[in-house]
């Protein structure tokens, strides 16, 4: 490691980098905010650029080999400026894979022989067992030979459900321990083959690209001796005894004597799949455990998310140090070793992918957001913008945009280099290249729960939303204000505005005397009674802080209770079962005044359980469809409920059905899926229907949530015998799609994120008509 630090520090005269307060980044004390293109190290494609006028660049090399220090000394000479890229994906962690919702074959009846593709595994560990009552029946553990494992499956003649557990090398989790020193040391002696020279702005992805980093869902188990080393010592932390251990896990029954020994154990769930065992792979021992509420999986990913904190970033540093140049990751999801404020990175990469402004802007608003989050700057640079998906007219908006907001690099990825001229056009536009001297507003954030009420816009006053995955909800205050809460670490504030212009409006809260405004609009000239606060409210949000129960406008209470009860006083077939609900109506209106936030919270519940039953259209919750063969139920930011239906399957030919109820009344009828759907689900998602099954192309129109969206998947007919819609996934091997709700409607409907629209509701017909039974909560 000495002999190479020496030499990369003959070999790199890097320029001095620092980034100012306004995230922009400055190389021999010039500020520049570069556009230019993605290219791989190819040295006819890098000639066409530098001919066509461009001078910025990110060149992508593999991390390992050798070669390419001409194409660098190239652009060296042609006065060009380029950060390298290594795009060799990051070797993946070896362990035993623990997905039981994919890795599973259902309907098993006696003895079945299975061969099946297994890629990348070495070995697996096969089950049989009970759909009764989950106990094994029938275990062995089974070579993987060529990528394929073959092995026997048997039931005894009960119903059983065989699940195999794979030891493969991960396709999402990085190698963070065994292999990870000989990683680094190749990409410092890379750096040094490629003899970068003044004109290098930076690396990006020093350690290889990564197609995900860890997050709330782990499913790989480790087996890397110094990962066990690590798990052990944490283990020892948080359970000082090796009885807190196995009573925090749940393990019943075990006479494990040392911390040592757990760390070896491989938990046979996730989730509510699998079968309630730890299994040790070398005693080849099962221990019952009570997995609902073992801490198992919480213990095992907070151990692989400090080990990917401190030892990605330690290379970062490491590079930094050696080179002088400045590294840069790119972004995937929020969870990777770059949400900590103290990260040593100097910035990270995004990529952006589609035709919508607002979709592009929503894609780089992340990154923004995350580096403003750093103790120290950070610079945000959209590192694979597809040209080719852009929309004419676009690429001057997105960056003037996309610079107002935080990002200060693009760099676009063509496949035409007819394009190149578009590109040398907008680097030498005179407003782009101001974007290098701007200054930034303090942004508001805004949960991606929130979405879409909180999309990332500019406001009149400067600042931006911008996204947090912290805590925080859309408020439910109706049609008549929208807005959000934000409970981040540093902050809290409910942010609320009017849809119908500028009005007077009244908060209900026992701290009146104690809140605090910020207001983007006009002043809210507040005025204070006992419980009540007056003030007023614009097109532009207004913050109020310094609470510690959420404050609720009246109108909520207001026009809430006003909604059930038309459904209550409707003509609708549905309304006997409803009146269920009055007593809880009654009951929470009658503690409006003293406790307005919980009033709100059991009126707005109750609500929409009514409105689930008597809609024009038919609802159903991903968690609530017909129990999938293949499917868990996971925590998602924006969806209904916080939670979707996640459909992912490891073995090929398997299909996903479902049968959706269709309300009696007109045919056809129009199909919504609102969830994730990644793009290589076109031509695989088929629709049912009187005589035909037809492939509808998915195409998302109205993003919320983090990463959700509605589909309109068109108008299809039905039987009026037979009032339902079939769907069924022919999902591809690993690829894992969400399902947050379905919706089968008659008529208009209108998404309104992961909440079931209720604006249908204030065009009922009442037939007894009258006052409420209760007064409302104003009086």
């Amino acid at each position: 490691m000495m002999t190479t630090a020496l030499l990369l520090a003959a070999a790199i005269q890097p320029a001095p980098f620092a980034i100012g307060d306004n995230l922009v980044g400055s190389w021999n004390g010039v500020a520049a905010a570069p556009v230019g293109v993605v290219l791989p190290a190819d040295a006819a494609q890098i000639q066409a650029a530098l001919g066509a006028g461009i001078r910025e660049f990110i060149i992508e090399f593999p991390t390992a080999g050798a070669g390419g220090a001409d194409l660098l000394q190239t652009l060296e000479q042609a006065g060009a400026r380029y950060f390298i890229a290594f795009e060799t994906p990051m070797p993946g962690a070896q362990g035993w894979l623990i997905e039981p919702d994919a890795l599973r074959i259902p309907d098993v009846r006696g003895v079945q022989e299975i061969d099946i593709p297994l890629p990348g595994a070495e070995s697996a560990l096969v089950l049989t067992a009970s759909t009764r009552d989950g106990s094994i029946i029938r275990e062995e553990r089974r070579p993987v030979v060529d990528g394929r494992l073959q092995a026997r499956l048997d039931s005894q003649g009960l119903s059983g459900v065989g699940l195999i557990y794979p030891k493969v090398s991960s396709p999402t989790l990085p190698d963070l321990w065994q292999g990870f020193d000989a990683l680094r040391d190749r990409t410092l002696n890379r750096i040094e083959s490629l003899k970068p020279g003044p004109g290098c702005r930076g690396i990006i992805d020093p350690l290889g690209t990564a197609a995900a980093f860890p997050d709330g869902r782990l499913g790989l188990v480790p087996t890397d001796p110094f990962f066990r080393m690590e798990f052990e010592q944490m283990l020892r932390v948080r359970h000082r005894t090796i009885r807190d251990l196995l009573g925090a896990w749940q393990i019943r029954g075990a006479d494990m004597t040392d911390h040592a020994a757990a760390a070896r154990l491989v938990p046979l769930f996730e989730g509510d799949r699998g079968v309630t065992r730890m299994w040790d792979p070398e005693a080849n021992r099962h221990y019952e455990v009570a997995s609902r509420s073992s801490t198992y999986w919480t213990d095992l990913r907070a151990t692989v998310i400090e080990s990917m904190h401190r030892r990605m970033n330690r290379v970062y540093q490491a590079v930094q140090d050696k080179t002088g140049l400045p590294v840069i990751q790119t972004m995937i999801g929020w969870n990777g070793p770059y949400d900590r404020s103290s990260t040593t990175l100097a910035g990270v990469g995004v990529r952006l992918s589609g035709s919508n402004i607002q979709d592009l802007l929503d894609d780089a608003a992340p990154s923004v957001s995350l580096v403003r989050r750093w103790l120290k700057p950070g610079i945000s640079i959209a590192s694979d913008i597809r040209f080719s998906e852009l929309a004419p007219g676009t690429l001057r908006t997105l960056l003037v945009e996309s610079g107002s907001m935080g990002v200060s690099g693009w760099y676009f990825r063509l496949d035409d280099a007819d394009r190149l001229p578009e590109v040398k056009a907008a680097a030498d536009d005179p407003l782009i290249q101001r974007i290098a001297s701007r200054s930034l507003s303090e942004p508001i954030r805004a949960p991606v729960a929130a979405r879409p009420t909180a999309s990332t816009v500019r406001l009149l006053s400067g600042p931006w939303f911008l996204p947090s995955p912290e805590a925080g909800a859309r408020l439910e205050w109706g049609p008549g204000l929208d807005g959000f809460v934000y409970e981040g670490v540093q902050d809290r504030y409910v942010a609320v505005w009017s849809t119908q212009g500028t009005r007077r409006i009244k908060l209900l809260t026992p701290e009146a005397e104690t809140l605090q405004f910020q207001s983007f609009g006009p002043d809210p000239a507040a005025r204070t009674r006992r419980g009540e606060i007056e003030l007023t409210v614009s097109d532009q949000p207004l913050l109020i802080r310094r609470w510690t129960t959420q404050p609720v406008a009246e109108e909520a209470l207001t026009v809430t209770g006003a909604r059930i009860q038309k459904i209550l006083d409707s003509n609708l077939p549905s309304n006997d079962p409803l009146k269920t609900f009055t007593d809880r109506y009654r009951t929470a209106l009658r503690r409006s005044r003293t406790e307005p936030k919980a009033t709100l919270d059991e009126l707005t519940d109750v609500l929409r359980n009514m409105a689930a039953q008597t809609a024009p259209f038919t609802w159903v919750e991903g968690e609530a469809l017909p129990r999938q063969t293949f499917g868990e139920i996971v925590p998602r930011s924006g969806a209904g409920g916080g939670r979707a239906l996640s459909l992912n399957s490891r073995l090929p030919g398997q299909n996903i059905e479902f049968s959706v109820p269709v309300a009696t009344g007109e045919l056809p009828v129009t199909l919504w899926i609102a969830g994730s759907l990644p793009k290589t689900l076109q031509n695989r998602l088929i629709v049912e229907t009187v005589g035909e099954n037809i492939r509808p192309e998915i195409v998302p129109v109205s993003r919320y949530g983090d990463g959700l969206a509605w589909h309109r998947l068109g108008v299809f007919p039905t039987r009026q015998q037979r009032p339902s819609v079939q769907i069924r996934f022919e999902l591809p091997v690993g690829v894992t799609a969400l399902i947050d709700a379905i919706v089968v409607s008659r008529g208009d409907f209108r998404p309104d994120g992961g909440r079931i629209p209720l604006d249908w509701i204030d065009s009922l017909k009442p037939v007894r008509p009258g006052p409420p039974e209760m007064d409302s909560p104003g009086r």
